[in-house]
């Protein structure tokens, strides 16, 4: 329950414990005896104790024994016979089965995701002290969740598609090593694959739409509520982004705002609850040449009554409409941008 930088907690709480606070009748099996436990004696009894309960949760994911500082793995599996345990567990289990998977890293989760009997997994990562509560929470409504995913989650085989020792991210032009296939990019930046799930993946207990509500930067000014914008013109050249760039190229974070987009996020399902507004910009030729796909500049957390709607002002800077090429060299890009702002879209030309 806790990683490598966990210090010394007082206490634990741990997800029976937490579950405890909700109902006693918990039955706490332990299918294995630690994560990378390959005997597989235990699943027997956990999965005949799935055959009887109403909700199946099932606790799996990694430890310090895999992963940590000066610690690497070399593939994306669950250690030890967890993924055994999963599919046995949940083929048995007369109700729905929930996954909670405690890792700092990625692992392969496709077979989970799509089993029908499997109505949520829920990644902690390594929930520390009260991360039993927390879980319990989460799983009973009190807590509505609003994270989003903080990596992409790739499939086994990437481990066997790009070398650890090549620290390029973007699609490789060639192989780089004798024997290995050409690597398909690292991050949700330059991946070309098909993930388990998507850097930002993130589900909720209500729903959410999110429109564009107005834009100021522009040529001309501001657009005002209620105004169709399929595309704007940035109001300052690249030439001009260029200079704002080299004036604060050791401090982007003080830059000055040059388009600031207010995004209506509204709650349309029956829950309170936060909504995390995700802003990513799409450069001209995105995945081409050596651009990358989309890369994330802004984001905002907002806090959404059922019903509600609460606007959000993502403000953005010369450096979010900028590439870096293969020197390291950072500079605005001419051309067709587009603003990916949850679920809204708003193209932005920038002229040279």
């Amino acid at each position: 329950m806790q990683s490598n930088y966990h210090g010394t907690a007082p206490y634990f709480i741990s997800p029976a414990q937490g579950l405890l606070n909700y109902t006693k009748s918990v039955n706490l099996v332990p299918g294995l005896q630690a994560t990378g436990d390959k005997s597989t004696t235990g699943i027997a009894a956990a999965a005949a104790a799935a055959a009887k309960a109403e909700v199946t949760i099932i606790v799996a994911g990694m430890s310090e024994a895999q992963e940590g500082e000066g610690h690497d793995r070399t593939d994306l599996e669950l250690p030890g016979a967890q993924a055994e345990l999963i599919s046995t567990v949940t083929k048995a289990a007369k109700g729905k089965v929930i996954l909670v998977v405690m890792s700092g890293g990625p692992v392969d989760l496709s077979a989970a995701k799509a089993d029908p009997k499997i109505a949520a997994i829920l990644i902690v990562g390594y929930p520390g002290q009260a991360g039993g509560l927390a879980i319990a929470e989460t799983l009973f409504g009190d807590n509505p969740p609003a994270g989003k995913l903080t990596q992409t989650w790739y499939k086994a085989s990437y481990a066997e598609q790009c070398h650890m020792t090549d620290m390029n991210m973007r699609p490789e032009t060639k192989p780089e090593f004798p024997g290995w296939p050409v690597c398909i990019g690292r991050t949700y930046r330059f991946f070309k694959g098909d993930p388990v799930f998507k850097f930002g993946d993130g589900l909720s207990y209500t729903t959410f739409t999110h429109s564009v509500a107005a834009v100021d930067g522009q040529q001309g000014g501001a657009a005002q509520q209620g105004q169709q914008l399929e595309e704007i013109t940035l109001a300052l050249t690249a030439e001009e982004l260029n200079a704002h760039i080299q004036e604060t190229r050791y401090r982007p974070h003080q830059a000055p705002t040059v388009l600031s987009v207010a995004v209506d996020v509204a709650n349309t399902g029956l829950t309170d609850s936060d909504e995390t507004l995700l802003a990513y910009a799409v450069p001209p030729h995105a995945g081409q040449g050596g651009a990358p796909i989309r890369s994330l500049r802004r984001y905002e957390r907002v806090a959404v009554a059922s019903g509600a709607v609460e606007r959000v002002v993502l403000e953005f800077t010369a450096h979010d409409l900028a590439m870096v090429d293969e020197t390291g060299a950072v500079a605005a890009m001419a051309g067709g941008w587009t603003l990916e702002l949850g679920q809204a879209r708003m193209d932005v030309r920038v002229l040279a």
